[in-house]
């Protein structure tokens, strides 16, 4: 359903020299929670894809919807 989202945020993450711990942080959950979103084992809510789309400046079609880490 999410597409690239889990790819996009890791990756996205990454491109900030977030921590795991960092980007948990903001997002207000904890680094368990984040790594098994990244990892596709779990979803998150749209109040985590809303703060997401904003930590990154990307819109919610690109996160979801793109693979932000092909330059294509």
């Amino acid at each position: 359903m999410f597409y690239f989202l889990n790819k996009n945020v890791k990756f996205l993450r990454n491109s900030k020299a977030l921590t795991q711990q960092e980007l948990a942080d903001m997002l207000e959950i904890s680094k368990h929670a984040l790594a098994n979103f990244e990892g596709g084992q779990r979803n998150t809510s749209l109040e985590v894809l809303d703060k997401l789309h904003n930590i990154f400046n990307v819109s919610l079609d690109d996160l979801i919807y793109k693979d932000l880490s092909n330059k294509d």
